[in-house]
């Protein structure tokens, strides 16, 4: 069963980010019903918000190709009810947001 699911992913500021976020849903012929993306102005990070319809195990190989995608440094996801509240959300964050000192 499909469910409606909201990610947000921020990247570091990276020309190629978007094309290769785009590539993922594309080769899945996936699409998406919301897209909002904003450049690094703000911050120095990019921040992509995006909402389609999708099946838990497509889900899954989604997260794990985002996670992946170079600048990368957290995805973060709701699967969202008819009504718009969250029924589960996931955050992952890469090393280097938590300031970890190798």
């Amino acid at each position: 069963m499909k469910k409606k699911v909201r990610f947000t992913i921020t990247a570091d500021p990276d020309p190629g980010f978007l094309p290769r976020l785009l590539l993922v849903f594309s080769r899945r012929k996936l699409s998406l019903s919301r897209f909002y993306f904003e450049g690094p102005a703000m911050g120095n990070e990019l921040h992509c918000q995006l909402e389609l319809k999708l099946s838990e195990t497509v889900l899954t190989k989604i997260i794990r190709q985002v996670e992946n995608i170079l600048g990368v440094r957290s995805v973060m996801f709701d699967i969202i009810h008819s009504d718009d509240k969250a029924e589960f959300q996931y955050s992952s964050m890469r090393e280097k947001d938590y300031g970890i000192i190798n």
